[in-house]
Protein backbone atom coordinates (compact mmCIF):
# COMPACT_ATOMS: atom_id res chain seq x y z
CA UNK A 1 0.00 0.00 0.00
CA UNK A 2 2.81 2.48 0.84
CA UNK A 3 4.40 1.79 -2.55
CA UNK A 4 1.10 2.72 -4.21
CA UNK A 5 0.94 5.98 -2.23
CA UNK A 6 4.54 6.77 -3.18
CA UNK A 7 3.69 6.28 -6.86
CA UNK A 8 0.61 8.53 -6.54
CA UNK A 9 2.59 11.28 -4.77
CA UNK A 10 5.41 11.06 -7.33
CA UNK A 11 2.87 11.26 -10.17
CA UNK A 12 1.22 14.34 -8.62
CA UNK A 13 4.61 16.03 -8.19
CA UNK A 14 5.59 15.28 -11.81
CA UNK A 15 2.26 16.62 -13.10
CA UNK A 16 2.61 19.77 -10.96
CA UNK A 17 6.16 20.37 -12.22
CA UNK A 18 5.04 19.83 -15.82
CA UNK A 19 2.14 22.28 -15.39
CA UNK A 20 4.48 24.87 -13.86
CA UNK A 21 6.96 24.43 -16.71
CA UNK A 22 4.23 24.65 -19.36
CA UNK A 23 2.64 27.75 -17.84
CA UNK A 24 5.94 29.58 -17.65
CA UNK A 25 7.65 28.49 -20.85
CA UNK A 26 4.77 28.12 -23.28
CA UNK A 27 3.33 31.52 -22.45
CA UNK A 28 5.36 33.07 -25.28
CA UNK A 29 5.24 32.10 -28.93
CA UNK A 30 6.75 33.38 -32.17
CA UNK A 31 4.32 35.17 -34.49
CA UNK A 32 5.00 36.73 -37.89
CA UNK A 33 3.82 40.33 -38.10
CA UNK A 34 1.82 41.57 -41.07
CA UNK A 35 3.59 44.94 -40.68
CA UNK A 36 7.09 43.81 -41.64
CA UNK A 37 6.84 40.02 -42.14
CA UNK A 38 9.30 39.53 -39.25
CA UNK A 39 8.90 37.10 -36.34
CA UNK A 40 8.21 38.42 -32.82
CA UNK A 41 8.11 36.66 -29.47
CA UNK A 42 4.74 37.54 -27.90
CA UNK A 43 2.33 36.12 -25.32
CA UNK A 44 0.28 33.24 -26.66
CA UNK A 45 -3.11 35.00 -26.51
CA UNK A 46 -6.04 35.44 -28.92
CA UNK A 47 -4.62 38.80 -30.01
CA UNK A 48 -1.06 37.54 -30.52
CA UNK A 49 -1.09 38.75 -34.15
CA UNK A 50 -2.01 42.27 -33.03
CA UNK A 51 0.74 42.06 -30.39
CA UNK A 52 3.31 41.11 -33.05
CA UNK A 53 2.08 43.98 -35.23
CA UNK A 54 2.41 46.40 -32.30
CA UNK A 55 6.01 45.31 -31.69
CA UNK A 56 6.73 45.60 -35.43
CA UNK A 57 5.29 49.14 -35.46
CA UNK A 58 7.41 50.07 -32.44
CA UNK A 59 10.51 48.62 -34.13
CA UNK A 60 9.78 50.47 -37.37
CA UNK A 61 9.49 53.80 -35.54
CA UNK A 62 12.63 53.14 -33.46
CA UNK A 63 14.59 52.30 -36.62
CA UNK A 64 13.44 55.57 -38.17
CA UNK A 65 14.43 57.46 -35.01
CA UNK A 66 17.90 55.87 -34.89
CA UNK A 67 18.38 56.52 -38.62
CA UNK A 68 17.41 60.19 -38.24
CA UNK A 69 19.76 60.59 -35.28
CA UNK A 70 22.60 59.02 -37.26
CA UNK A 71 21.88 61.19 -40.31
CA UNK A 72 21.45 64.51 -38.50
CA UNK A 73 23.80 64.07 -35.52
CA UNK A 74 26.63 62.00 -36.98
CA UNK A 75 29.25 63.80 -34.87
CA UNK A 76 27.52 62.94 -31.56
CA UNK A 77 29.21 60.14 -29.56
CA UNK A 78 25.91 59.23 -27.93
CA UNK A 79 24.40 58.61 -31.34
CA UNK A 80 27.35 56.41 -32.36
CA UNK A 81 26.82 54.37 -29.19
CA UNK A 82 23.09 54.09 -29.95
CA UNK A 83 23.68 52.96 -33.54
CA UNK A 84 26.28 50.40 -32.41
CA UNK A 85 24.24 48.92 -29.56
CA UNK A 86 20.61 48.96 -30.75
CA UNK A 87 19.55 45.48 -31.94
CA UNK A 88 16.11 45.91 -33.53
CA UNK A 89 15.80 42.19 -34.24
CA UNK A 90 15.79 41.52 -30.49
CA UNK A 91 12.49 43.15 -29.49
CA UNK A 92 9.93 41.01 -27.67
CA UNK A 93 7.00 41.03 -25.26
CA UNK A 94 7.50 40.35 -21.56
CA UNK A 95 6.09 37.43 -19.63
CA UNK A 96 2.95 38.21 -17.64
CA UNK A 97 4.87 37.27 -14.50
CA UNK A 98 7.65 39.79 -15.18
CA UNK A 99 8.37 42.09 -12.26
CA UNK A 100 9.54 44.79 -14.67
CA UNK A 101 7.43 46.86 -17.00
CA UNK A 102 9.92 47.13 -19.87
CA UNK A 103 13.68 46.78 -19.90
CA UNK A 104 16.83 46.65 -21.97
CA UNK A 105 19.27 43.78 -21.47
CA UNK A 106 22.93 44.85 -21.49
CA UNK A 107 22.12 48.26 -22.95
CA UNK A 108 20.58 47.14 -26.22
CA UNK A 109 21.35 43.45 -26.56
CA UNK A 110 17.60 42.92 -26.37
CA UNK A 111 14.60 45.06 -25.40
CA UNK A 112 11.59 43.50 -23.70
CA UNK A 113 8.31 45.41 -23.54
CA UNK A 114 5.21 45.13 -21.43
CA UNK A 115 2.62 45.88 -24.12
CA UNK A 116 -0.57 44.96 -22.23
CA UNK A 117 -2.54 46.31 -19.32
CA UNK A 118 -2.02 44.40 -16.07
CA UNK A 119 -5.74 43.81 -15.51
CA UNK A 120 -7.82 40.77 -16.46
CA UNK A 121 -8.49 42.17 -19.96
CA UNK A 122 -4.77 42.43 -20.86
CA UNK A 123 -5.62 45.02 -23.51
CA UNK A 124 -2.80 46.17 -25.82
CA UNK A 125 -1.39 49.58 -24.93
CA UNK A 126 -1.73 52.52 -27.31
CA UNK A 127 1.15 52.98 -29.77
CA UNK A 128 1.97 56.53 -28.65
CA UNK A 129 2.33 55.48 -25.01
CA UNK A 130 4.43 52.52 -26.16
CA UNK A 131 6.66 54.89 -28.13
CA UNK A 132 7.29 56.98 -25.00
CA UNK A 133 8.31 53.77 -23.20
CA UNK A 134 10.38 52.59 -26.19
CA UNK A 135 12.21 55.92 -26.37
CA UNK A 136 12.86 55.60 -22.62
CA UNK A 137 14.49 52.20 -23.26
CA UNK A 138 16.43 53.57 -26.24
CA UNK A 139 17.77 56.33 -23.97
CA UNK A 140 19.17 53.61 -21.68
CA UNK A 141 20.90 52.06 -24.71
CA UNK A 142 22.66 55.32 -25.61
CA UNK A 143 23.60 56.23 -22.02
CA UNK A 144 26.95 55.24 -20.51
CA UNK A 145 25.81 55.47 -16.91
CA UNK A 146 23.39 53.02 -15.34
CA UNK A 147 19.99 54.02 -14.01
CA UNK A 148 18.07 57.25 -14.29
CA UNK A 149 20.97 59.68 -14.08
CA UNK A 150 21.14 63.23 -15.42
CA UNK A 151 22.91 61.80 -18.49
CA UNK A 152 20.01 59.40 -19.07
CA UNK A 153 17.36 62.14 -18.78
CA UNK A 154 19.31 64.38 -21.16
CA UNK A 155 19.50 61.54 -23.69
CA UNK A 156 15.81 60.78 -23.36
CA UNK A 157 14.99 64.47 -23.82
CA UNK A 158 17.17 64.50 -26.97
CA UNK A 159 15.44 61.41 -28.42
CA UNK A 160 11.96 62.70 -27.59
CA UNK A 161 12.65 66.00 -29.36
CA UNK A 162 13.87 64.21 -32.50
CA UNK A 163 10.87 61.85 -32.36
CA UNK A 164 8.35 64.68 -31.95
CA UNK A 165 9.93 66.78 -34.70
CA UNK A 166 9.70 63.86 -37.12
CA UNK A 167 6.23 62.54 -36.24
CA UNK A 168 7.50 59.37 -34.57
CA UNK A 169 5.98 60.30 -31.21
CA UNK A 170 3.23 62.78 -30.35
CA UNK A 171 4.02 64.78 -27.21
CA UNK A 172 1.82 63.93 -24.24
CA UNK A 173 1.40 65.97 -21.07
CA UNK A 174 1.50 63.24 -18.43
CA UNK A 175 1.30 65.76 -15.58
CA UNK A 176 -2.11 66.96 -16.79
CA UNK A 177 -3.26 63.55 -18.00
CA UNK A 178 -1.39 60.66 -16.35
CA UNK A 179 -1.30 57.49 -18.43
CA UNK A 180 -1.72 54.01 -16.95
CA UNK A 181 1.03 51.67 -18.08
CA UNK A 182 1.48 48.02 -17.07
CA UNK A 183 0.42 48.34 -13.46
CA UNK A 184 2.02 51.73 -12.95
CA UNK A 185 1.22 55.27 -14.09
CA UNK A 186 3.32 57.58 -16.26
CA UNK A 187 3.04 61.00 -14.60
CA UNK A 188 5.95 62.96 -16.01
CA UNK A 189 8.22 63.51 -18.99
CA UNK A 190 11.78 64.84 -19.15
CA UNK A 191 10.71 67.42 -21.73
CA UNK A 192 10.80 70.97 -20.49
CA UNK A 193 8.01 73.25 -21.61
Amino acid sequence: MSEFITIIVATIIIIALFMHYESKYSELTYVISTVDKEEYLVRNRKDKNKAADLLASIKKKLLKLVELCEKNHSDDKRVHRLVDKFKPEKISESLSSSKHTSYSVNKGEKIVFCIRTKDERQKLIKINTMMFVAIHELAHVMTLSIGHTDEFWENMRFLLKVAIKNGIYKKQNFQKKPEPYCGTTITDTPLRE
